[in-house]
C-alpha cells in the first residue's frame, strides 16, 4: 500500500514540469509513475509546445506550419494586434466609402 502511494506521489513531479511546457498531465504522470527515472529527465529537457487550433494535435512552439495537417500556424501574440490593425483599416474604408457616397 505504501509502494502505491510512493509511486502515486512520485509521478506528479515530471508531470508537473511537463504540463508547465504545455504537455498533458496524465500522460506525464502516468509516464512519471511507471519509470521516474527516464521521465523526469525527459520532462526537463523536453520543449515547450501548443495545440494546433485546426487538429488539436501538440506541435512545437515555434512551429509556423502543423506537422500533422499541415495548415499555417498563427502566432498568438500577433493575433490582436493584427485584429486591431485589420479593424481600424476597415472602418476607415467603411468612412470614406460613407463620405464618398454623400452630395
Amino acid at each position: 500500500m505504501e509502494f502505491l502511494l510512493i509511486v502515486i506521489v512520485i509521478g506528479v513531479l515530471p508531470a508537473a514540469i511537463a504540463h508547465s511546457k504545455g504537455h498533458n498531465f496524465i500522460t506525464w504522470w502516468l509516464f512519471g509513475a511507471l519509470l521516474f527515472i527516464v521521465a523526469l529527465p525527459a520532462a526537463i529537457m523536453v520543449g515547450p509546445s501548443r495545440t494546433c487550433p485546426y487538429c488539436r494535435e501538440h506541435v512545437k512552439e515555434q512551429a509556423v506550419i502543423c506537422k500533422h495537417c499541415g495548415r499555417k500556424l498563427v502566432e498568438p501574440e500577433h493575433t490582436a494586434e493584427e485584429v486591431d490593425r485589420n479593424q481600424e483599416q476597415a472602418e476607415a474604408e467603411v468612412e470614406r466609402l460613407l463620405r464618398r457616397g454623400r452630395p
